[in-house]
Protein backbone atom coordinates (compact mmCIF):
# COMPACT_ATOMS: atom_id res chain seq x y z
CA UNK A 1 0.00 0.00 0.00
CA UNK A 2 3.01 2.65 0.69
CA UNK A 3 3.74 2.33 -3.28
CA UNK A 4 0.57 3.08 -3.94
CA UNK A 5 0.47 6.22 -1.54
CA UNK A 6 3.78 7.67 -2.99
CA UNK A 7 2.00 6.76 -6.83
CA UNK A 8 -0.55 9.10 -6.05
CA UNK A 9 1.86 12.97 -6.57
CA UNK A 10 3.21 10.83 -9.57
CA UNK A 11 -0.09 10.28 -10.67
CA UNK A 12 -1.77 13.97 -10.42
CA UNK A 13 1.60 15.22 -11.61
CA UNK A 14 1.22 13.03 -15.05
CA UNK A 15 -2.87 14.09 -15.31
CA UNK A 16 -2.12 17.37 -15.18
CA UNK A 17 0.19 17.41 -17.79
CA UNK A 18 -1.75 15.47 -20.25
CA UNK A 19 -4.13 18.49 -19.49
CA UNK A 20 -1.22 21.12 -20.43
CA UNK A 21 -0.24 19.28 -23.25
CA UNK A 22 -3.54 19.12 -24.45
CA UNK A 23 -4.41 23.16 -23.75
CA UNK A 24 -0.76 24.01 -25.60
CA UNK A 25 -1.93 22.00 -28.60
CA UNK A 26 -4.68 24.12 -28.74
CA UNK A 27 -3.01 27.08 -28.02
CA UNK A 28 -5.08 28.27 -25.17
CA UNK A 29 -4.38 30.78 -22.94
CA UNK A 30 -4.25 29.26 -19.60
CA UNK A 31 -3.84 29.99 -15.74
CA UNK A 32 -2.01 27.62 -13.52
CA UNK A 33 -4.49 27.26 -10.08
CA UNK A 34 -4.03 25.80 -7.00
CA UNK A 35 -6.36 25.49 -4.28
CA UNK A 36 -5.57 23.88 -1.06
CA UNK A 37 -4.29 20.38 -2.38
CA UNK A 38 -6.18 21.16 -5.43
CA UNK A 39 -3.93 22.14 -8.47
CA UNK A 40 -5.38 22.62 -12.33
CA UNK A 41 -5.40 24.76 -15.04
CA UNK A 42 -7.88 27.81 -16.22
CA UNK A 43 -8.52 28.15 -19.47
CA UNK A 44 -10.79 29.71 -21.91
CA UNK A 45 -12.19 27.26 -24.77
CA UNK A 46 -13.63 28.13 -27.95
CA UNK A 47 -16.08 25.62 -27.74
CA UNK A 48 -16.95 22.73 -26.03
CA UNK A 49 -15.44 20.35 -27.78
CA UNK A 50 -12.14 21.39 -27.07
CA UNK A 51 -13.03 21.48 -23.64
CA UNK A 52 -14.12 17.99 -23.83
CA UNK A 53 -10.76 16.64 -25.26
CA UNK A 54 -8.62 18.82 -22.78
CA UNK A 55 -10.41 17.42 -20.30
CA UNK A 56 -10.21 13.65 -21.41
CA UNK A 57 -6.88 13.59 -22.35
CA UNK A 58 -5.87 12.22 -19.54
CA UNK A 59 -7.33 8.77 -19.52
CA UNK A 60 -5.05 7.77 -21.58
CA UNK A 61 -3.51 6.80 -17.99
CA UNK A 62 -6.56 5.30 -17.27
CA UNK A 63 -6.79 3.19 -20.30
CA UNK A 64 -3.09 2.68 -20.16
CA UNK A 65 -3.29 1.47 -16.53
CA UNK A 66 -6.29 -0.81 -17.58
CA UNK A 67 -4.84 -3.00 -20.61
CA UNK A 68 -1.53 -3.30 -18.48
CA UNK A 69 -3.70 -4.84 -15.81
CA UNK A 70 -5.60 -7.63 -18.42
CA UNK A 71 -2.36 -8.01 -20.00
CA UNK A 72 -0.29 -8.90 -16.85
CA UNK A 73 -2.99 -9.19 -13.95
CA UNK A 74 -1.06 -6.91 -12.03
CA UNK A 75 -2.94 -5.63 -9.40
CA UNK A 76 -1.53 -2.64 -8.90
CA UNK A 77 -1.89 -1.32 -12.28
CA UNK A 78 -5.76 -1.94 -11.52
CA UNK A 79 -5.34 -0.12 -8.27
CA UNK A 80 -3.91 3.15 -9.92
CA UNK A 81 -6.15 3.01 -12.83
CA UNK A 82 -8.98 2.82 -10.29
CA UNK A 83 -7.14 5.77 -8.40
CA UNK A 84 -6.67 8.03 -11.46
CA UNK A 85 -10.58 7.48 -12.39
CA UNK A 86 -11.16 8.80 -8.97
CA UNK A 87 -8.68 11.78 -9.47
CA UNK A 88 -10.38 12.51 -12.56
CA UNK A 89 -13.90 12.44 -11.30
CA UNK A 90 -14.42 16.39 -11.81
CA UNK A 91 -13.34 16.66 -15.10
CA UNK A 92 -16.10 13.55 -16.05
CA UNK A 93 -18.47 15.24 -14.32
CA UNK A 94 -17.92 18.54 -15.91
CA UNK A 95 -17.91 16.45 -19.47
CA UNK A 96 -21.19 15.37 -18.62
CA UNK A 97 -22.50 18.43 -17.92
CA UNK A 98 -21.11 19.87 -21.34
CA UNK A 99 -22.56 17.43 -23.05
CA UNK A 100 -26.07 17.72 -21.75
CA UNK A 101 -26.36 21.66 -21.82
CA UNK A 102 -24.74 21.35 -25.66
CA UNK A 103 -26.16 18.41 -27.01
CA UNK A 104 -29.82 18.36 -26.07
Amino acid sequence: IQYLLLSIPMLGFAHELLHLLSLRMFKLKYKFTLNGLLLGFRATFANYIQYIIAATTPQVITLSLLIAYLCTSNTYALALSVLHIAISYEDMIKIAKYLVNYLM
